[in-house]
C-alpha cells in the first residue's frame, strides 16, 4: 500500500480532460465489426491493429487509456551512401536513435496522444497533487472515433504513421543524422505486428540531405525505419536514489520535497527491473542465489564476423558473476540473434530484443545507450554498438602497451583469437555501460604498481577495481616478469561487484524511497571505509587519480616502465613490422601509436603538477575534501617531466623512422609536443589556488621560472639547438606573451612574474644570437629577440602581426 504513494504524475497529471466514455453526434454509432470487414486480418496486441484499403487502424480499449506508452525508434537498414563523414556515430542499421513516452486518451468524441509530463509525488505528503492534476498535457495527434464496441475505440492513424512524426520516423534524429526534408512521396509503411506488451510499426522513410550534395552523391536518403511502442508497466519499478558517490547514469524527477520546504529535481539512478520470482523471495532473503522473472538478453547482430560471436557472448556472459553479489544467479547472458526460421517475430527494432549491434563503419568507437522509462529509471532495453574500426584500434593499442611482453602483439593482422580477446574486453566495458554504470577513471590507481607485475596479484585482484575504467591493457609489465597474456587484460573488479550490488539488490519492502535511500546511503558509508571503493565522477580532473588510460597507484613510477617499454618496441619496431608493408602503413600506424602513448605517459604526469585530491566525501565521512599534491610528488613529476618533456628523446625521434612514415618535425611539433608545453605553463592557475590551501606545493612563479631554466638556461648560449629544442622554447614564449597581460594573472601577480620570464628570454636570446656559431640557431635566438622587442612595443598586437 505504501507503494501507492509513490505514483508519479503520469496518473494525475490530465485533469478533466480524460472521461471514461465516449459521446457521439447524430443518432447511430458505428460498431467495429460493422466498420472492419470480416476477411480483414486483426493483429491481436494491447492495442489491435487493422488494415483495411490501405489504411491503419488501432483499436483501443477503455483499459489502454490512461496508460504509459514508451515510443523507441530504431533505424533497421540505414540508407546508402556514397561517402559518410567519418564523424558520423549515428546512422547505421541497428541505431537506437530516439524515445519518448506518450499516453492515449479520450477528449471528449475523440481520441488523443499526448506527452505526459513525469513528477515524483511520493514524498510531497499531498502538497502539489492538486497542482499537478490541473496541469494540461500537450496533444501530439488527435483522431476522429470511426467506431466503438464495448469499451474500445476505433482510430485511424494511417495520416499520422505516415508523416514525418517522430512516434513513426526519423524527426526526433534529423539532426544528428544531418536529415533535409521529408519525401513522403517516396515514405511508406511496410508492416505492423501488436504484441500483448508492444506493437512494432516499419517502414521505409525517404529524406533529403540538410547538407550540400556532392557531386555524385544521391540527392536523398532512404531508410528502414522500426518504431516499438512498449507498455510500460501500470506499476513502475521502485525508483533508486541516485548517490553521487556510486557511478550510476542518472535522471532526474520533479516534485519531491527536500527539509520540508523546498521542492526540487531529485537525481533517480537507471536500472534494469530485476526480481527474484514469488516463490523464491525468501530463498533470496536467506542468501540463496535465484534466477530473476526476467534476465536481461543481449542479442548477437548475425552482422557480427563469425569469430567474434563467441567471444561476444562471453563479454555479456562475465557480468553474472558481479549479480551473484546481488543475489541473482544467470541474470545476463548473450545469445547470437534468431534466424527469421527460428522466431519470425525477431526484428532489430522490437524493443523487447537488448542488441550488439556490429557496424562496419571507419570509426573506431564503441557505445553503450539505453532506453529507459522516465517514471522510474527502468532500463528496458539497449542497442550497443561495435564499430569494425575499433579492431584495427585496440591491436594499435596492444602493440604499444604489451608487445614488449607478448610477442603475439607484434604480428599484423593479430590472429582472430587474440583480436577477440581484445575486443571482448570493449564489449564488456560498454555492456556495463548499459547495466547504468558510469566511466570509473579512478578504478585502475587502486593497486601497488609492483603489483601489477605479479602473476598471483592480477589472477586474484585483476588489474583494476573496475572494467569501467579506460584501463586498456597492462603497459607497466616488463619483459622478465614472466606474466602470461590473460594477465595483461582488464576484467570486471570489486567495484564493479559493489556498484552492481548497490543498484541491483531486491528489497521486497521497497516502496519509502526515504527509507529505502537512507538504508543505502549508511551501507555506502560502511562499504567506502575500503578506499578501493571509492568513486570520484569522471570530470573531476584535477585529481591526477582520474585519469584514463592509466595504471597502479604511484602514475609517474608506472609510466617510467611504460617508457622503457616503449624504448624496447622502438629498438624493435622496423623489425617487428618488416614484411607485407611495401608502402609503410603499418610502419606508420605503429609509430603513431608510440607517439600517442608517449603523450599519455606525458599527460597523466603533468596533472601531477597543481593536482589536488578529492574524496568525493559526504559531510559524515572524515575524507579529503580538496588536498593539494604533496611537493614530494610534485617534484617527481617535474622530475619525469624534465627527463621526458623538456629534453629531446633521441631514441623517439628516429630520424630514419620519420621519414619513412613521413612524420616529420613540423608534424610534431604542431600536433603534440606544444600542446603539453601549453598545458604544463598553464598550470600556474591551479597551482595560485592550491598555495591558498596549502604552503606545500609548487608556486606559479616557481614553475615559470624552471621552465625558462630547463628550457633556455640548460641549454647553453653557444652550442646548436635541435628541432626540439627550438619549438620547446618558441612554445614557452609564444604562450607567455599570450597569458602576461590577461587581467586574471596580472590580478594575481603571476603576470608580473611572466613578464619578469619574458624579460629573461630577451636577454638570454641576445646573449645566445652574438655568441652562437649555428646559423640556423642564430637566426632562432634573433626571431625570439625580434618577437619579444615587438610584443613590448604593441602588446598582444604584435601577435596579430606576426600571425
Amino acid at each position: 500500500m505504501k507503494y501507492l504513494l509513490v505514483i508519479l504524475f503520469s496518473l494525475y497529471a490530465l485533469g478533466g480532460r480524460a472521461e471514461s466514455r465516449a459521446s457521439f453526434p447524430g443518432d447511430k454509432v458505428v460498431t467495429i465489426d460493422e466498420f472492419i470487414r470480416k476477411d480483414t486480418p486483426k493483429d491481436a496486441g494491447f492495442f489491435n491493429v487493422y488494415v483495411q484499403d490501405g489504411r491503419y487502424y488501432l483499436e483501443v480499449p477503455e483499459g489502454m487509456l490512461q496508460r504509459d506508452i514508451l515510443v523507441a525508434v530504431t533505424i533497421v537498414k540505414g540508407t546508402a551512401r556514397k561517402e559518410r563523414s567519418r564523424d558520423a556515430r549515428f546512422g547505421y542499421g541497428g541505431d537506437s536513435v530516439f524515445d519518448r513516452m506518450i499516453r492515449f486518451i479520450k477528449n471528449r468524441d475523440r481520441i488523443e496522444i499526448v506527452s505526459p509530463q513525469v513528477f515524483h509525488l511520493g514524498d510531497s505528503t499531498g502538497l502539489y497533487i492538486d497542482y499537478y492534476r490541473n496541469l494540461e498535457s500537450p496533444a501530439i495527434a488527435s483522431f476522429e472515433i470511426k467506431a466503438r464496441s464495448g469499451n474500445s475505440y476505433l482510430v485511424d492513424i494511417t495520416d499520422l504513421f505516415l508523416s514525418d512524426s517522430d512516434l513513426f520516423a526519423l524527426k526526433g534524429a534529423k539532426e544528428s543524422l544531418k536529415l533535409g526534408g521529408y519525401q513522403q512521396g517516396q515514405s511508406y509503411a511496410l508492416d505492423v505486428k501488436a504484441f500483448p506488451e508492444n506493437i512494432n510499426f516499419r517502414s521505409i522513410r525517404s529524406y533529403g540531405l540538410s547538407c550540400e550534395v556532392k557531386k555524385g552523391e544521391f540527392p536523398s536518403t532512404l531508410w528502414e525505419v522500426g518504431a516499438s511502442w512498449y507498455l510500460l508497466p501500470e506499476k513502475p519499478m521502485p525508483q533508486r536514489v541516485f548517490d553521487e558517490r556510486v557511478g550510476y547514469f542518472a535522471f532526474s524527477l520533479d516534485g519531491m520535497v527536500k527539509r520540508g520546504d523546498l521542492m526540487d529535481k531529485t537525481m533517480m539512478a537507471t536500472r534494469w527491473r530485476l526480481e527474484p520470482r514469488p516463490e523464491d523471495v525468501e530463498k533470496y532473503l536467506r542468501g540463496e542465489l535465484v534466477e530473476p522473472v526476467k534476465p536481461i538478453v543481449f542479442y548477437i547482430d548475425r552482422a557480427t564476423p563469425e569469430f567474434l560471436v563467441p567471444y561476444f557472448i562471453q563479454a555479456v556472459n562475465v557480468w553474472q558473476g558481479a549479480f551473484e553479489k546481488a543475489g541473482f544467479k544467470n541474470a545476463i547472458y548473450g545469445k547470437l540473434a534468431p534466424t527469421p526460421e527460428e522466431d519470425p517475430d525477431y526484428c532489430e527494432g522490437d524493443i523487447r530484443y537488448p542488441l550488439v549491434s556490429y557496424k562496419a563503419s571507419p570509426i573506431a568507437n564503441a557505445y553503450g545507450p539505453m532506453v529507459f522509462d522516465p517514471r522510474s529509471g527502468e532500463i528496458i532495453t539497449s542497442h550497443i554498438a561495435i564499430f569494425h574500426s575499433v579492431l584495427e584500434l585496440i591491436q594499435r593499442w596492444y602493440f604499444v602497451m604489451c608487445g614488449a611482453v607478448d610477442p603475439r602483439a607484434r604480428e599484423y593482422p593479430l590472429s582472430q583469437e587474440v583480436m577477440g580477446e581484445l575486443a571482448a574486453t570493449v564489449l564488456t566495458h560498454e555492456v556495463g555501460h548499459t547495466l547504468g554504470l558510469r566511466h570509473h577513471f579512478m578504478g585502475s590507481t587502486a593497486y601497488p604498481v609492483d603489483s601489477l607485475r605479479s602473476k598471483s596479484f592480477i589472477r586474484e585482484h585483476g588489474l583494476g577495481t573496475s572494467i569501467m575504467d579506460y584501463q586498456r591493457f597492462n603497459y607497466v609489465a616488463q619483459p622478465g616478469d614472466g606474466l602470461e597474456p590473460r594477465d595483461l587484460l582488464p576484467r570486471i573488479g570489486m567495484y564493479d561487484e559493489f556498484a552492481i550490488e548497490w543498484g541491483y539488490r531486491y528489497f521486497p519492502e521497497a516502496g519509502n524511497l526515504k527509507r529505502d535511500n537512507e538504508k543505502l546511503r549508511a551501507w555506502v558509508d560502511e562499504r567506502r571505509q575500503d578506499p578501493k571503493l571509492f568513486y570520484i565522477e569522471e570530470t573531476t580532473y584535477s585529481d591526477p587519480r582520474v585519469q584514463s588510460e592509466d595504471s597502479g597507484d604511484d602514475v609517474i613510477k608506472a609510466n617510467r616502465l611504460g617508457m622503457n617499454n616503449l624504448k624496447y618496441i622502438m629498438a624493435h619496431l622496423e623489425e617487428w613490422t618488416d614484411g607485407n608493408d611495401p608502402d609503410y602503413y603499418v610502419l606508420r600506424k605503429r609509430y603513431l601509436s608510440v607517439l600517442s602513448q608517449y603523450q599519455n605517459y606525458i599527460e597523466h604526469v603533468l596533472r601531477y603538477v597543481g593536482g589536488r585530491y578529492s574524496d568525493n566525501p559526504t559531510r559524515e565521512e572524515e575524507l579529503r575534501l580538496n588536498q593539494p599534491v604533496s611537493r614530494e610528488k610534485e617534484e617527481e613529476a617535474w622530475a619525469f617531466l624534465e627527463e621526458y618533456l623538456c629534453k629531446e628523446q633521441d631514441w623517439l625521434f628516429v630520424a630514419d623512422v620519420m621519414e619513412k612514415t613521413g612524420v616529420t618535425p613540423e608534424f610534431y611539433e604542431q600536433e603534440e609536443a606544444l600542446g603539453k608545453l601549453t598545458k604544463l605553463l598553464l598550470k600556474y592557475s591551479a597551482l595560485h589556488k592550491n598555495r591558498q590551501l596549502s604552503e606545500v606545493g609548487f608556486t606559479a612563479d616557481e614553475l615559470l621560472n624552471r621552465l625558462y631554466s630547463t628550457i633556455f638556461e640548460a641549454k647553453g648560449q653557444g652550442g646548436k639547438l635541435s628541432w626540439y629544442d627550438q619549438a620547446l622554447q618558441s612554445g614557452l614564449l609564444q604562450n607567455l606573451v599570450i597569458n602576461a597581460e590577461n587581467p586574471y594573472n596580472l590580478s594575481n601577480g603571476v603576470g608580473v612574474v611572466m613578464q619578469q620570464v619574458i624579460s629573461k628570454i630577451k636577454q638570454h636570446a641576445r646573449a645566445a644570437t652574438e655568441g652562437c656559431s649555428d646559423a640556423l640557431t642564430a637566426s632562432h635566438y634573433k626571431t625570439l629577440y625580434n618577437f619579444i622587442t615587438l610584443w613590448e612595443k604593441g602588446g598582444n598586437k604584435a601577435l596579430i602581426e606576426l600571425n
